[in-house]
């Protein structure tokens, strides 16, 4: 993805779509080490916590203005949303020791990554097709939110 004509809001989502992935992989490093259960556990509620924050930013901000653009791609990823979201619940239910975590986080993992594939491929063009200052106003949100979010 080359930076200098990629809207700023596609950067930063990429950015948290990078990020999650990269949780992921310490999760299962951690998870099959002898002693990472502490590790893996807190490395499990930053991907909880990430995943949260990011599909609600997505639905609140980028979500609508796509709407109408492609209802179906719209509506595709918000039920990906709920999936990850149900996902979540169960997994925050759950001890990291619990033989079940692991493959929930796995699932969780395989339809997030599926989610980004379709999301960066697809909704990125047409986020890219809208106007300037709808870019520039996602941005604004998005960062305001974010930083909301994490204090």
């Amino acid at each position: 993805m080359s930076k200098s004509n990629t809207p700023e809001i596609l950067q930063l989502i990429h950015q948290d779509h990078e990020e999650v992935q990269g949780l992921f992989e310490q999760f299962h490093k951690s998870v099959s080490a002898k002693d990472g259960e502490e590790k893996a556990d807190t490395i499990s509620k930053q991907i909880l916590d990430n995943l949260k924050l990011h599909t609600e930013l997505e639905e609140k901000i980028v979500y609508p203005s796509l709407k109408d653009q492609d209802p179906k791609i719209f509506y595709e990823s918000r039920e990906e949303h709920h999936v990850v979201d149900l996902l979540i619940v169960e997994l925050q239910q759950l001890k990291v020791s619990n033989p079940a975590y692991a493959a929930k986080m796995a699932v969780m993992e395989e339809s997030v990554k599926h989610h980004i594939q379709e999301e960066e491929s697809q909704m990125f063009k047409l986020i890219s097709q809208l106007p300037e200052d709808t870019l520039d106003e996602l941005v604004e949100v998005w960062k305001m939110q974010k930083q909301r979010a994490q204090k």
